[in-house]
């Protein structure tokens, strides 16, 4: 029993008398580097969405060289579930009707009366 206790005591000194660095995690460096990476990751995404705006939205231009190609004429709601759309597509005007989740296509015609 002496002997076991005599040899955890020797245990215990040993681990206490072994030198090893202590990094202090709140030093200046290392909170000046947390802040340098979050600012790069921060313009990293900047830039990403900038160059995506600028790609995406050059897609968009119309044949005319007009932002939008599709122009929203004219909206009715002729019941809750129906609504009748008169869209202008690069000069052709084009009537959708929407009645719950199906769109239907009516051509606009001029009669020759």
């Amino acid at each position: 029993m002496m002997v076991s206790c005599r040899l955890l005591q020797a245990q215990e000194d040993t681990i206490g008398n072994i030198p090893f660095k202590q990094d202090d995690v709140y030093s200046y460096g290392f909170l000046g580097r947390i802040i340098l990476v979050t600012l790069i990751c921060l313009a990293l995404a900047v830039a990403v969405v900038w160059i995506l705006r600028r790609v995406l939205f050059r897609n968009l231009v119309g044949p005319d060289g007009s932002r939008e190609s599709i122009q929203l004429m004219s909206h009715r709601r002729i019941t809750p579930k129906m609504s009748v759309f008169v869209l202008e597509i690069e000069q052709h005007r084009v009537a959708v009707v929407q009645v719950g989740d199906a769109l239907i296509h009516i051509p606009l015609e001029r009669s020759s009366d």
